[in-house]
């Protein structure tokens, strides 16, 4: 582990038995139980930072961030940059929102009997019933 440092952040109220390491110049955020030193989960961000509160992670890559739980690194929701100026947000349970026309942007992919299909968020809500509801995609705090 030449070079490389490690920053191990202490337990959490809720969370006395994990800690989390974070290799700075590496692509993983661990999470460990302290006790039995088992690895719980990695996730392999290319950046990352932790909120202030100790609550969230953000990891992101070259087009979108993503923000984790960190009582049970849950995907909260994700933000992707398209092509500018477009963007937008995507919770995990799959509403978005985001800027003027993005709709044009998103496409469904569904596994059917006849193999994978695209699909407009339009043909996607006329064949499964689904509406996006873009007042239940959360915010960072």
């Amino acid at each position: 582990m030449s070079g490389m440092r490690l920053a191990v952040s202490k337990p959490q109220p809720s969370q006395p038995d994990r800690l989390f390491l974070n290799a700075p110049r590496g692509s993983h955020f661990d999470e460990w139980e302290a006790e039995s030193g088992r690895l719980l989960r990695s996730r392999m961000l290319k950046g990352r930072q932790v909120s202030p509160d100790g609550a969230r992670l953000a990891g992101w890559d070259n087009s979108t961030i993503q923000f984790y739980a960190f009582e049970d690194g849950r995907l909260l929701n994700s933000i992707v940059s398209l092509e500018p100026p477009n963007w937008f947000v995507v919770s995990a349970d799959g509403h978005y929102r985001g800027s003027r026309g993005v709709e044009s942007d998103i496409v469904y992919v569904v596994q059917t009997d006849n193999g994978q299909e695209m699909l407009t968020p339009a043909e996607f809500s006329a064949r499964y019933g689904w509406k996006n509801d873009p007042s239940r995609v959360a915010t960072a705090r």
